[in-house]
């Protein structure tokens, strides 16, 4: 005859001595709401007797009820969330990173907020002069291998000013308007 697989014990409604033979937190559960449910204990006695508090008994009591069973397994864990785009709104596109580190080493005068300005009219994006600070200095390396057409220059903005009617300013180095000398620039 094959040898029990569970020793043989007197049954006991005593939690002291049942507490230890249960493992399983599922069995636990329906332990402590057992004599609720078929006896009709309260859950007030009955949590003098568990330790539990009577809240819980009262509430997994009255889920058992509606659920049976189902309600003393735990709950399938939820579905895993699902990543994230990189580019998010909050990450500027790779592109629009590059254009502020190419703005700033072809010209290291300009203003955060003009560089701003320069993403706005080319992406239609204005970053915070804070989140260029961050990406000069974090950002990728300046690929500026043709000084031109610059972010100054009229091709860059879809038109061309006809030979000899605009000059250099000296000092910003920046185009000046027609018909004004070079120390006036636009």
């Amino acid at each position: 005859m094959p040898t029990r697989k569970y020793d043989r014990r007197e049954p006991t409604h005593d939690w002291q001595q049942l507490r230890p033979l249960l493992k399983d937190p599922t069995q636990l559960q329906y332990e402590v709401i057992r004599p609720v449910i078929l006896f009709g204990q309260t859950p007030k006695e009955r949590a003098i007797e568990t330790g539990v508090p009577r809240s819980t008994i009262y509430y997994r009591s009255n889920l058992f009820d509606q659920a049976g069973m189902a309600s003393l397994f735990p709950a399938a864990p939820p579905p895993p969330v699902p990543e994230q785009n990189k580019l998010d709104q909050r990450t500027l596109a790779p592109p629009v990173r590059q254009a502020i580190v190419n703005a700033h080493a072809e010209y290291p005068a300009l203003s955060l907020r003009e560089i701003a300005s320069i993403c706005y009219a080319r992406f239609g994006r204005r970053p915070s002069p804070r989140t260029i600070k961050m990406v000069l200095a974090t950002g990728p390396k300046p690929q500026i291998t043709d000084p031109a057409p610059s972010l100054w220059s009229s091709e860059s903005f879809g038109y061309t000013i006809p030979e000899g009617e605009t000059g250099v300013c000296k000092r910003h180095k920046r185009p000046t308007q027609p018909n004004l000398s070079e120390r006036q620039c636009a």
